[in-house]
């Protein structure tokens, strides 16, 4: 979804100073003469004071926190819930931005089922849940369309295997195991969110062998922890225990 809209290569570059606001960034570009076209966007003639007037009127708090609470509280995974697309496109048609929906075909997976247990001596001693606790002071978690735990792009499958700890994920962690004399061929490896993207800690583990990884977040690595006196969500920001991460794991770089 986006805005009918035009990049313009020989505008000289505008840089935004450290805490700026949007005003200080539309003041900036006029008192360094920044060229803009005559319509700015490419639509039915919106002048560029106009538009600068028109963010301005619209960049305040209460329409920051409406517009947040609409998109957070319905399911916005990748191909789902048409509804916001579509609100935007009108709210900024409404503002006078000739708006349209681009559809795309894309390879994108859903969710249909997923267990992760602890077998010891082939008896289950431990199955995790793989759900986030329903809060009652936030009903977005009790959406009953809400976006399971998994990962897009992840691969289906069913392994069961012994597990080994590999930190974050990273080259650097596999080959301290391997030089350690740690066996990971054929082993699930558990590895810490943090320090680099998802997709390469999977791709890592996949080289050195490992037939499936489950990664976790580690309290530890939190910005805002209850130790240092943040309470959790809802009652403060910190995250809420039962959170769980989620996201791609596709393959992004060689890096």
């Amino acid at each position: 979804m986006h805005g009918s809209s035009r990049v313009y290569t020989d505008q000289p570059e505008v840089h935004a100073r450290s805490g700026a606001t949007f005003q200080n960034v539309l003041e900036d570009a006029h008192h360094e003469n920044v060229k803009v076209p005559d319509s700015w966007p490419e639509s039915n003639g919106i002048q560029f004071e106009e538009l600068q007037t028109l963010f301005l009127n619209h960049t305040k708090a209460e329409n920051i926190r409406e517009y947040t609470h609409f998109y957070a509280s319905g399911n916005h995974l990748a191909g789902t819930n048409k509804s916001q697309p579509v609100w935007t496109r009108d709210l900024w048609e409404s503002m006078g931005i000739k708006s349209r929906i681009e559809e795309y075909e894309a390879y994108v997976n859903y969710f249909e089922e997923s267990a992760l247990s602890l077998v010891v001596d082939g008896e289950i001693t431990y199955k995790a849940s793989l759900e986030e606790d329903v809060l009652p002071e936030d009903p977005i978690t009790g959406l009953p369309n809400r976006t399971p735990i998994f990962f897009g792009y992840g691969a289906s499958g069913n392994v069961t295997a012994r597990y080994i700890y590999a930190n974050y994920g990273s080259i650097k962690d596999f080959e301290e195991l391997v030089d350690a004399g740690v066996e990971i061929k054929g082993t699930i490896a558990l590895v810490r969110y943090n320090k680099l993207y998802r997709g390469g800690k999977i791709r890592n583990a996949q080289n050195f062998g490992c037939i499936g990884v489950i990664i976790y977040s580690d309290p530890g690595d939190d910005a805002l922890k209850e130790e240092d006196g943040h309470k959790p969500w809802p009652q403060g920001l910190a995250r809420n225990p039962s959170a769980v991460q989620r996201g791609s794991v596709s393959f992004l770089s060689k890096l």
